[in-house]
């Protein structure tokens, strides 16, 4: 059953406006004749595939997915589009995805399932230079392209690679290292309609590098990568304005007074000294608010930060609202995003939690609805 927004506890505002802003705002940093392919993966980044990709298909007829389900949506979505799929394939998956469908090719035996499929396949080879993930390793490239030129069927549409060290460094060592081996590579292949190496921070950093495809993720959603990326940014001089997308908010279920000497949640971590008032947030682990901003990260109420106290649990966390007057259950609580001066984003959260705001935005879960804006 579906319910009308203001009918939800807890939910995601997604904002097409800020998707268009940053999809123009890269596109500005390349070519014209650059093709910029969102990635919408991971539920486009938490942000919702279905919601993002009909934001962007006016945009451009191009997405990269991790899997045939998201292809398959995609699809659903924008039934004309081109979409790349780069992550593993099961046989199974490989013989129902249709024609249209472009395959990250990564193996010989995914050739020699996709040559037995009865229907011509796009491929874009995956070549290894560095990253050591998927990827074909260069002394096995020539007997990739002979399989795939005994095969008509085989369409070799596209080559990519994947940089390992752009986001986490301001030395482009490693990336020069890449693209070296990358050419080596290329050169093996005779002349290719799509050649693409760039993801976000390597498209914006180094445009000489995209070629025809950009493949376009965190930064496509409002945030650069890394701090190493920011600072790269401004050290060339790059004047980029990036507007996060994401929105996620939940509503106060109870406030209640507390005394001096209260503790506050389970293991009695957060204690009182002196009177005060909390809200109950029915949100918690479960529900995206990961357990390491327990006692550190801050809500906005009112225009106003409000810190969490005591342990998030699975489904609710507890705020501090004594400095907040006038407060009532069912009063809208920003966890990722501003209002007025403030401004809560997935770095913060990220910093707190010892990982990268990749992972805070990916691991949204699905069960919280999502609206776009």
């Amino acid at each position: 059953m579906r319910f009308k927004l203001h009918s939800y506890r807890s939910f995601i505002e997604i904002s097409a406006a800020n998707l268009v802003h940053n999809f123009r705002q890269i596109a500005s940093r390349l070519h014209k004749d650059t093709i910029l392919a969102p990635v919408v993966k991971a539920n486009a980044y938490g942000h919702g595939l279905n919601l993002v990709v009909e934001a962007l298909k006016s945009q451009t007829d191009w997405f990269c997915v991790d899997s045939a389900l998201e292809a398959f949506e995609v699809l659903s979505i924008a039934p004309e589009a081109n979409v790349l799929v780069m992550g593993m394939l099961m046989p199974t998956e490989m013989t129902a995805l249709p024609e249209s469908v472009r395959l990250g090719v990564y193996s010989l035996e995914a050739l020699e399932v996709l040559a037995k499929r009865g229907y011509p396949a796009r491929i874009h080879l995956k070549l290894e230079t560095g990253l050591n993930r998927l990827g074909i390793q260069p002394q096995d490239l020539n007997q990739i392209l002979q399989y795939i030129k005994n095969h008509p069927s085989l369409i070799l549409e596209g080559v990519y690679t994947h940089y390992a060290n752009v986001e986490d460094t301001l030395d482009s060592t490693m990336l020069e290292k890449q693209n070296q081996s990358f050419e080596t590579m290329l050169s093996q292949t005779g002349s290719i309609e799509l050649v693409h190496t760039c993801a976000s921070a390597a498209a914006i950093l180094h445009p000489d590098k995209t070629r025809q495809i950009a493949r376009i993720g965190i930064s496509l959603y409002g945030y650069t990568s890394s701090w190493q990326t920011q600072l790269s940014l401004r050290e060339r001089g790059i004047s980029l304005s990036l507007r996060p997308a994401i929105g996620f908010y939940t509503r106060i279920a109870q406030i209640k007074t507390v005394k001096a000497g209260d503790t506050v949640g389970y293991g009695c971590t957060h204690r009182f000294l002196r009177p005060g008032q909390i809200a109950v947030l029915p949100v918690g682990y479960y529900d995206g608010m990961d357990r390491g901003l327990s006692s550190s990260a801050e809500v906005i109420i009112a225009g106003k930060r409000a810190p969490i106290v005591g342990r998030i649990a699975m489904n609710m966390c507890m705020a501090e609202v004594t400095h907040i007057p006038h407060l009532k259950p069912l009063d809208r609580v920003i966890l990722l995003g501003g209002e007025g001066q403030e401004m809560v984003s997935a770095d913060e959260w990220a910093s707190k939690c010892l990982t990268i705001n990749y992972e805070i935005l990916s691991r949204l879960p699905t069960h919280i609805p999502r609206f776009m804006m």
